[in-house]
């Protein structure tokens, strides 16, 4: 960080970021912010009913997404524990987890390296994943995918979407939730905190918090009129500043801006 900012300072007409915690992090004063854009056609015209059959999801059950995937900064524990608080107020949900499915290697060594982690006391991500769901009893609530090229299926059936990151940086899936017409519930720090405006268009809650989290999407899954309306503004921000067309209007204005500047 400290030599792209170097760089930066010495050789850049502008930079861009894609939030402004990345920025402050960075330490410079050049640039400008324009956050990722989202295409909102994509979540558009999809038939819902379809999408649960696929999944083998009923149409009664209770939807919750996360799109961490294993990395331990996107919170993936935060979200299984905040699991067992969701359980005891309702039980006809299920916990959508993309990104958290893989098979580990088979090779010799992998295994002899598995066995003796595990004898140390370490295990994977994955391990772990696998531990909490057990000791949870969430196998019957969590559905688990390796990657999607599709992703936007699993925003468009969902009822509320969980971000739990615990480390500051900028989250594509607020948008993504707010393009779907989805509540969104996610830890108040950098980054995140730039694009909800709580309890208008989402839930901030504390990071690494599993009860709070569980609190705030118990009372998105509520769907009371409070929730309905966040949904309708969430959804109306996203389709007006953060589609791709506003974007390429964000770029073009900064290269004019660079242009205009060197008097060409």
């Amino acid at each position: 960080k400290y030599l792209m900012k170097r760089i930066i300072d010495k050789f850049a007409d502008e930079a861009i970021y894609i939030c402004e915690d990345n920025k402050f992090t960075l330490g410079t004063k050049k640039g400008s912010v324009v956050y990722n854009p989202v295409d909102t056609s994509r979540f558009k015209n999809q038939k819902t009913d379809l999408i649960k059959n696929k999944l083998g999801i009923k149409n009664t059950d209770k939807i919750i997404l996360n799109v961490g995937g294993l990395r331990s900064i996107n919170g993936p524990f935060v979200f299984l524990e905040s699991l067992k608080y969701i359980k005891k107020h309702i039980t006809n949900f299920k916990a959508l987890l993309p990104l958290t499915l893989y098979e580990p290697s088979n090779s010799i060594m992998s295994k002899v390296k598995r066995k003796l982690g595990n004898l140390l006391g370490y295990y994977s991500d994955r391990q772990k994943m696998d531990m909490l769901i057990s000791k949870n009893e969430l196998n019957n609530n969590v559905l688990r995918f390796n990657y999607l090229d599709n992703i936007e299926e699993l925003f468009i059936i969902s009822d509320v979407v969980a971000i739990p990151f615990t480390k500051p940086h900028f989250a594509r899936a607020v948008l993504e939730a707010g393009a779907a017409g989805v509540p969104v519930v996610a830890s108040d720090i950098g980054g995140i905190s730039e694009v909800i405006n709580h309890n208008v268009d989402g839930f901030l809650v504390k990071k690494g918090h599993a009860e709070g989290l569980a609190k705030s999407v118990i009372k998105c899954l509520s769907n009371q009129q409070e929730i309905i309306d966040m949904r309708n503004v969430a959804f109306k921000k996203v389709n007006k500043y953060f589609n791709v067309e506003a974007h390429v209007l964000n770029i073009i204005d900064i290269y004019k801006k660079i242009i205009y500047n060197d008097g060409i």
